[in-house]
């Protein structure tokens, strides 16, 4: 019986294979800390609304000067944090691009190796279905010539 096909890369395959995990479980956080950014800003962004909701009814009746002044100021800093965070945003974008460029790099260089085991298996497979081929013409060839023997020493 022919041994079985073995990839003598395997080992570097699960190499290769646990980089790319850990690549995708890196962009996986990034995109996670993304989205919490993105969290902050919209309630930062519903807060500040909530602020021009009471100027609005300041509006209609009377108006309280410092009550105005204080809600602007609280408009102005929830601004300043809206702006922080999207530029927190932007490197964690900037990060994520660069994460993602890492996973589709670990992730060809599996794919290679996937693709070199499959070529290497099926040239294997060749070579045993060539070796039993050969194996059968020398026991046809042996059964031809010990068929052919008999027949002339009878005749």
């Amino acid at each position: 019986m022919a041994k079985s096909f073995r990839f003598r890369l395997l080992s570097i395959v699960r190499l290769r294979e646990r980089e790319r995990d850990e690549a995708a479980e890196s962009l996986r956080q990034a995109l996670q800390a993304k989205q919490i950014l993105e969290d902050q800003v919209g309630e930062l962004r519903a807060e500040r609304n909530s602020q021009n909701d009471l100027r609005m009814v300041a509006n209609q009746g009377a108006i309280d000067p410092q009550r105005m002044i204080n809600a602007q100021r609280y408009q102005m800093y929830l601004d300043g944090q809206v702006a922080g965070l999207q530029q927190q945003i932007s490197m964690v974008e900037q990060e994520s691009q660069r994460r993602r460029a890492a996973l589709v790099k670990c992730e060809q260089a599996v794919r290679s190796l996937e693709k070199l085991e499959e070529h290497q298996r099926a040239e294997w497979h060749d070579e045993q279905a060539t070796a039993e081929q050969n194996t059968l013409d020398q026991w046809s060839s042996f059964r031809y010539w010990t068929d052919n023997q008999v027949d002339a020493v009878d005749s």
